[in-house]
């Protein structure tokens, strides 16, 4: 067995006697291997890639009691007789595993008696492993069962780059919340303290938000596009059309821009309405992913987006331009805390907003 980065794994040894027993499979990122309450049988072991186990909360929401990684093993359950499994099993990439029936687990004992105590081993294991997850579920703050799963993360090279940091775009992000087994909201503002400490890096994710329809509102627009951020008007169906691709947007270039983009309406409380689909749209992408800043333009939308989030301390960093103000978000009021920048319509955005950040 392979404990060389202090996680315990199958090593090449054992995963090469199982192969001859099982079957072996490939499985494309995103692929169901299993679901909730379907009949289980045997027992998986991953070869290469990963494989997210999730039980659903509720809509939109999860919680991810293991991620198994090469050397690692899933859906024990079905070692059980009439058993069913416990979570979903998901590739989050591109996958392949070995898979032992029962029946096929059972000739492997019986002829591999070496090999098989080493796997169950392995199951053991990864047992304790999930106890102390459920002791730090019901002991830990949220800090620090994100610290634990973050140090957890580092060792089994989980998501890490080539330096050894963990990277998180916006769709490990929220993996990153279901394996802490805590809201966005909380994870959010931990990650916040951690990252004005130094502990924590945050790069890159901007939201420009458009609500006015002044001549600089179009202009916004034409930058935007030729600075090669993509434009996400204000659909006519509902706010999933609309967030979905924008989360996307955020997840793939790290920049995206929303906007009513309709002609004017000038009928009795038209713009409240347009402004408040607004201010909620904006709010789920804030709740729901990490974004690191926010430019929002046109006072009244400012403050739509402000009020449905709660935010009402704030602390001036920099005037990067006339009439272009940067604030922090006071902790104790911050949901996901970005650098906010507002404008009122009537001014240009610097040129400086248009780069990438990194």
């Amino acid at each position: 067995m392979d404990a060389s980065s202090g996680v315990v794994r199958l090593g090449d040894a054992e995963r090469e006697s199982l192969a001859a027993y099982a079957a072996r499979a490939s499985w494309p990122a995103g692929f169901v291997v299993y679901q909730r309450s379907a009949a289980a049988d045997g027992v998986f072991v991953v070869s290469r890639g990963r494989i997210v186990l999730r039980s659903r909360v509720r809509a939109g929401r999860g919680f991810v009691p293991w991620i198994a990684c090469p050397g690692e093993t899933f859906g024990s359950e079905g070692l059980s007789p009439s058993s069913r499994y416990a979570t979903d099993a998901r590739a989050d990439e591109e996958s392949e595993t070995l898979f032992l029936s029962s029946a096929r687990f059972r000739a492997f004992v019986r002829e591999q008696p070496q090999h098989s105590l080493t796997l169950i081993n392995q199951l053991m294991a990864e047992r304790a492993l999930l106890l102390d997850k459920l002791r730090e579920l019901t002991t830990l703050s949220v800090e620090q069962r994100l610290i634990a799963t973050l140090v957890r993360m580092a060792s089994n090279n989980t998501f890490t780059g080539e330096d050894g940091r963990i990277v998180l775009c916006s769709a490990r992000y929220r993996l990153l919340c279901e394996l802490v087994g805590a809201t966005r909201e909380s994870v959010s503002l931990v990650l916040g303290r951690l990252a004005s400490e130094g502990v924590v890096e945050r790069s890159g994710t901007t939201l420009f938000v458009c609500g006015s329809t002044s001549a600089y509102s179009r202009e916004l627009v034409d930058q935007c596009l030729r600075s090669g951020i993509t434009v996400y008007p204000m659909p006519g169906s509902g706010a999933a059309a609309w967030i979905e691709p924008v989360a996307a947007a955020l997840a793939r270039d790290g920049r995206a821009l929303m906007n009513i983009g309709r002609p004017i309406d000038r009928s009795p409380g038209a713009g409240a309405r347009l402004q408040t689909a607004l201010a909620e749209a904006v709010a789920r992408l804030l709740i729901d992913h990490q974004i690191d800043n926010l430019l929002v333009e046109g006072g009244a939308t400012a403050s739509a987006v402000c009020r449905r989030m709660g935010w009402e301390d704030f602390h001036v960093e920099a005037e990067l331009c006339p009439g272009v103000v940067q604030m922090r978000i006071a902790a104790d009021d911050a949901t996901s805390a970005p650098k906010l920048i507002i404008k009122p319509g009537s001014y240009p955005w610097p040129q400086q907003v248009f780069a990438k950040r990194t």
